[in-house]
């Protein structure tokens, strides 16, 4: 038995991904080598059937493999074979290395405006759909698997283990905490100016968490509307926002701090941005202040995880043999 274990539930895209491979061996085998093959598929689907949009070139339909590589985790060193007589028992083979999938908008582009040679690294989107003039539907998935190359009865053979899916979280938005400044007017005469702060309690949500929310420094009499939006944004221009979640809190007189929390739908997107669109959760917040009402974005860092690592485990009542780690930069 072969089994890829990642220690964490997700992963930045712009750390190092940390984990070991796991072989379970039930007799005597030599082993030469141990691969670990990655894969990005990218799969997009955008259509629209409104005259509406027909100036938008937002329709596509592909499925593109845009990463693919393979590192050897143990064996093949300076260019030689060494073998490794492994006995009954449980092994693991530690692993490290910086994802390779980053791209340029060039400045060919049209619309690429100050994006121009701007490096943008691809995030993780399960998915994202809207309906009705437009229908935008992403996948972005990241596969691991695992060879153990070995000699048995004479004879070379290769074992592969199952696929496992890895967790990406892109940042595109890493404060936690937003000041605001508010002015408001009475007619052509200056009222008063504040300064408001809107922080969130993570750096980032999980689908389905509970994002809790604080305001601070106002006195806000109205209730307060709180909204989470999808926006997809194409790079043509084209923006598509769809509202997922909504509350209300109500009236809050005299306090000068408030607390106040809105819950992720378990199907939202996952932050994105990738070269030709980007996905955000755009939080906003909406209250009257004296006449006037006061609209407030700020974007989550989301993500959307995909489950499918191995959780079967056989026993056995041997100690874990760790070989020496290898860490691989690209």
């Amino acid at each position: 038995m072969l089994k890829i274990n990642f220690p964490s539930k997700f992963y930045k895209n712009t750390g190092a991904i940390d984990g070991n491979v796991t072989l379970y061996v039930n007799k005597e085998i030599k082993i030469s080598k141990i691969t670990l093959f990655f894969k990005k598929i990218q799969k997009i689907n955008i259509e629209y059937n409104n005259e509406a949009f027909k100036n938008y070139n937002i329709a596509e339909n592909r499925l593109v493999i845009d990463k693919s590589f393979d590192i050897d985790i143990y064996g093949n060193k300076n260019n030689t074979i060494n073998y490794q007589n492994l006995r009954f028992g449980k092994y693991e083979f530690p692993f490290s290395f910086l994802l390779p999938y980053e791209s340029k908008i060039h400045g060919s582009d049209r619309n690429a405006n100050n994006l121009n040679n701007k490096i943008i690294n691809g995030g993780s989107t399960k998915l994202i759909s809207y309906h009705n003039d437009v229908c935008v539907m992403i996948e972005n998935t990241y596969q691991f698997s695992a060879k153990v190359f070995y000699i048995e009865n004479d004879k070379n053979e290769i074992f592969t283990s199952e696929i496992s899916n890895l967790n990406i979280l892109q940042e595109t938005d890493p404060k936690q905490k937003l000041k605001v400044s508010l002015k408001v007017f009475n007619l052509l005469f200056y009222v008063i100016k504040k300064t408001v702060y809107i922080k969130h309690d993570k750096l980032f949500y999980f689908s389905g968490d509970l994002v809790n929310i604080e305001i601070e420094n106002i006195k806000i009499k109205s209730s307060i509307h709180i909204e989470i939006y999808e926006n997809f944004k194409f790079i043509d221009g084209f923006v598509r926002s769809k509202k997922i979640a909504e509350e209300i809190v109500n009236s809050c007189k005299n306090k000068n701090f408030i607390n106040c929390n809105i819950k992720l739908p378990y199907n939202c997107a996952a932050t994105c941005e990738e070269e030709t669109f980007n996905v955000e959760i755009v939080l906003k917040i909406k209250f009257r202040y004296f006449k006037n009402e006061v609209v407030i974005n700020k974007t989550l860092n989301v993500i959307n995880p995909i489950y499918g690592n191995l959780n079967y485990e056989e026993y056995y009542p041997h100690e874990v043999v760790r070989f020496s780690n290898l860490f691989i930069e690209f």
